[in-house]
């Protein structure tokens, strides 16, 4: 992992000391779902994503295709939504889904790509509840 000549870390040195400061057991990552549709190029789900990670890190949408936008987001909410990828709805507890689509929508519809940091736009939804 480190060249012998310099000394300095190579790449899978980087990667590994990038996973082990920011990363620690239990933690959650982006889960993706994307499916290939009957047509060449196209997406049937172009994207189900949830982040659990630490400290309420901003999550960035990208299309990778050149040229491509986002065409719509079905759902967002910044708290603690009900249900998994597939089938999400607002939480009882603490969240703003309605706000939190509008907000998503207007940031990212019609964009190659988007960065959402709810905490810093929005505020922390749960307040008082654990």
């Amino acid at each position: 992992l480190l060249d012998w000549r310099t000394g300095y870390g190579n790449a899978r040195y980087w990667v590994l000391k990038l996973l082990l400061e920011h990363f620690a057991p239990g933690d959650e990552l982006l889960v993706t779902h994307v499916e290939a549709s009957p047509e060449p190029g196209t997406y049937s789900n172009p994207f189900c994503g949830e982040t659990g990670a630490p400290l309420y890190s901003p999550l960035m949408l990208m299309c990778r295709d050149a040229g491509a936008v986002i065409s719509g987001v079905e759902f967002a909410d910044w708290g603690r939504p009900a249900g998994t990828c597939a089938d999400l709805a607002p939480g009882a507890a603490c969240g703003n889904a309605t706000r939190t689509l509008a907000w998503a929508r207007h940031l990212c519809v019609g964009q190659p790509n988007c960065t959402l940091d709810a905490l810093h736009a929005l505020g922390d939804p749960c307040v008082g509840v654990e």
